[in-house]
Parts: structure tokens; C-alpha cells; sequence
């Protein structure tokens, strides 16, 4: 099984336009702390499928990840550019955007962007 969580978390810490618009240690992944309102991006791993079997061995890996950016109404203005932001990102990591939805969120008064992002990577780059 192949895990990109640590790969993605460090290139969107690090990226400046991200950091720019979230501020520092605003990416986590699965959740975020209690306490953190806006401005924060969360992640997380929806497929890890081998694929492309060879001697009943996987030879590749396709990888869904999702990446939802929150922000309260306040910073709403931000909620693209970060969403691009997080784009350039997956992008330069090799991913496809494969789906884009908007969101908000009553019970927590949050907008949220939730887009989803495949790759697919074989064993042996690993």
C-alpha cells in the first residue's frame, strides 16, 4: 500500500500562495483541532486500490485523496484562492481533479470546498 498523506501535508505547509491565504499549521489531515474557525484545509485518503495485477502481485496503485478548504463568512474571499492554491499544489504532485463541490455547512456555520483528486502510481516508483 502506498500512503501520499505525509507528501501531501509537507508540500501544502510549505506552499506559499497556501501559507499566504491559511497562515502556518492550518493543513491537517482527517480533522482539524478543536478551536480552529477559518482558514484551514483538511485531507484525507478516500481509495487506495491496487491495480494491474501480474502473478496475483499489484503492479500500480490508484490514489483518491480529497482536500476540503473551510473558512467562515468573514473570509469567504479567500476560499478560491486557497482552493487554488491547494490545486497548484496537487497538481505539481502529480494528481488529477476529478470532482469539485461547495458546501455549507449549518450546524458549524462554514463554507466548504471539497474537491477530489486521483494518481495513480506504480509499486516500483515507490
Amino acid at each position: 500500500m502506498i500512503d501520499l498523506g505525509g507528501q501531501i501535508k509537507s508540500a501544502l505547509e510549505t506552499d506559499p500562495d497556501v501559507v499566504s491565504h491559511a497562515g502556518e499549521k492550518k493543513v491537517h489531515r482527517l480533522k482539524a483541532p478543536e478551536g480552529i474557525k477559518s482558514l484551514y484545509i483538511t485531507f484525507f485518503e478516500v481509495v487506495n486500490d491496487d491495480t494491474n495485477f501480474a502473478d496475483n502481485e499489484p503492479l500500480s496503485v490508484n490514489l483518491i485523496y480529497q482536500v476540503d478548504v473551510w473558512c467562515e463568512k468573514k473570509d469567504v474571499s479567500h476560499l478560491v484562492p486557497l482552493s487554488n492554491g491547494a490545486e497548484k499544489v496537487m497538481k505539481a504532485l502529480g494528481f488529477s481533479r476529478i470532482d469539485v463541490q461547495e458546501f455549507y455547512e449549518d450546524d458549524t456555520q462554514l463554507y466548504h470546498k471539497a474537491v477530489r483528486y486521483q494518481i495513480a502510481k506504480d509499486y516500483e516508483e515507490e
